[in-house]
């Protein structure tokens, strides 16, 4: 955006339009203020650059306030405009004497596009130039003898709104011949051999270093269409081309799930055209994510991706759609399909035909989805030998093959279990299917322990003699002594 401002200008209010970079149509963005943390920088041509903040709002419209400090700036939303529309008041030393020009850039708020405003300073005024006693600044300021008009003449009196008319136009006609509202051919100069102004092409441009930059900066930020760059061999129909591979669509997603993302509104309704394409988060949250989507609804734009997400994507998060790294279609010219329970690609064996294809395309863990009868004869002799181990070792008939080794480190942790560990005393009477050590246990403690009678009742007590493990009924009749289960 560009501005023409007289050197030396105080309390000056430029109006700008600030455009929504997360918009497809260029809407400007609303609802700007002092706390939207917009900052960026000034540099007044021929010094550094100077920090600006937008830290201040203006009170009331269409009124200078001057900022602060001329590092800060005040914002102001007019009214009766379209969303976007703004007035910005800039501390007088920007456009003060001393520059030709200054530039300003201006960003940092949320789904804020960067704002260049480009301001010439001249001593000029554009609304009054050419009129009266401006023109004694035309006359200082036209004489120019670095490649330019060098023989502009002034009339002696200028002072009526028919000055430049009659005499006068005279004068610049002798100098300047126009044709059709072009120059054409300039007619009077000052030891400038061979210099002259075609009525077209880039030497009919200012050529200074500002203006060199403006047209660089055109041709870059041009925008690639199929309707102004679609000349066969051109540039920009390559260049266009060129991202057409690496680029199937762009968006702002909408939401996003632990594996989902919601795509723009305006992608594809076809169901599962995206299936297999790469998602890539290029800003916002999750940015650098990426995975490859194995389901898509046209309905609801959600994509379903092959894994999670590590960070689940928003709103905010604005992505790419790129074709994926190995068309899983055509792949090792094998056949692929989708699993109905994994919804991942899978190979049909049927279309595998030697070892080297198998090794490629099989994994273990679809070994037992694929017919024996296609695989190569050394899985088969595998298998072979699995069946006759049988279930849980059932088809092994002698261990007698044991090594030295082995046999010792199972006697070992025999005599360990036997010999060296220790057990605790049971606290309770074994049940019937208790375990061989509980159950030896036990019988020791039968053996060894402490046991009272009375003429009903026999007692095993623990080895502390403070407490009673079992009980058991006894009788007798004179002829049977019996003594009942232990509890």
């Amino acid at each position: 955006m560009k501005f023409w401002v007289v050197k030396g200008k105080t309390s000056k209010i430029l109006t700008v339009f600030i455009q929504d970079s997360s918009s497809t149509t260029g809407a400007g963005l609303g609802s700007l203020d002092q706390t939207s943390s917009i900052v960026g920088g000034f540099v007044r041509e021929g010094s550094t650059g100077v920090a600006l903040v937008v830290d201040q709002n203006v009170t009331t419209e269409g009124t200078y306030e001057a900022p602060s400090t001329a590092g800060q700036v005040r914002i102001g939303t007019p009214a009766n405009m379209r969303t976007g529309i703004y007035e910005l008041h800039f501390h007088n030393d920007l456009f003060a004497t001393g520059a030709d020009a200054v530039t300003i850039s201006l960003g940092g708020a949320t789904n804020m596009a960067d704002l260049m405003l480009e301001v010439q300073l001249s001593t000029l005024d554009p609304n009054t130039v050419m009129r009266g006693t401006d023109s004694a600044l035309l006359a200082a300021d036209i004489n120019l003898t670095a490649g330019a008009v060098d023989d502009v003449t002034l009339v002696a009196t200028t002072t009526t709104n028919s000055d430049m008319r009659g005499t006068d136009s005279a004068l610049l006609a002798a100098s300047i011949n126009l044709t059709g509202g072009a120059v054409d051919t300039v007619t009077t100069l000052t030891n400038k051999t061979g210099f002259s102004l075609a009525a077209t092409g880039l030497d009919a441009i200012v050529s200074t270093a500002i203006g060199m930059v403006e047209i660089a900066k055109a041709v870059w930020d041009r925008v690639l269409t199929g309707a102004t760059h679609n000349i066969a061999t051109s540039a920009g129909r390559r260049l266009r081309q060129l991202e057409a591979s690496f680029v199937i669509t762009t968006g702002t997603a909408q939401a996003g799930g632990a594996n989902t993302i919601t795509l723009a509104a305006g992608e594809s309704t076809t169901d599962d055209i995206f299936q297999g394409d790469r998602v890539i988060i290029v800003a916002g949250t999750g940015t650098s994510e990426h995975g490859i989507i194995i389901l898509y609804n046209g309905t609801t734009k959600v994509a379903t991706m092959s894994q999670n997400w590590v960070i689940t994507p928003d709103a905010t998060s604005e992505y790419e759609l790129s074709p994926a790294d190995v068309d899983v279609e055509t792949w090792q010219h094998v056949t692929v399909s989708t699993s109905s329970t994994t919804a991942l690609p899978v190979v049909d064996a049927q279309s595998i035909s030697d070892s080297t294809a198998a090794a490629d395309a099989i994994t273990e863990a679809r070994l037992a989805e694929l017919d024996a009868g296609n695989l190569p004869t050394d899985v088969a002799a595998v298998k072979s030998d699995t069946a006759e181990i049988g279930v849980a070792g059932l088809g092994l008939t002698d261990l007698g093959g044991m090594s030295a080794g082995m046999k010792a480190e199972v006697n070992a942790e025999v005599d360990t279990a036997l010999v060296t560990t220790t057990y605790a005393e049971p606290a309770a009477v074994p049940a019937a299917t208790a375990s061989i050590e509980e159950k030896l246990s036990w019988l020791a403690v039968v053996a060894r322990n402490k046991i009272t009678q009375t003429a009903t009742t026999q007692i095993v007590r623990n080895d502390a003699d403070g407490a009673d493990i079992g009980t058991s009924a006894v009788s007798d009749d004179g002829v049977t002594f019996i003594r009942g289960e232990y509890v």
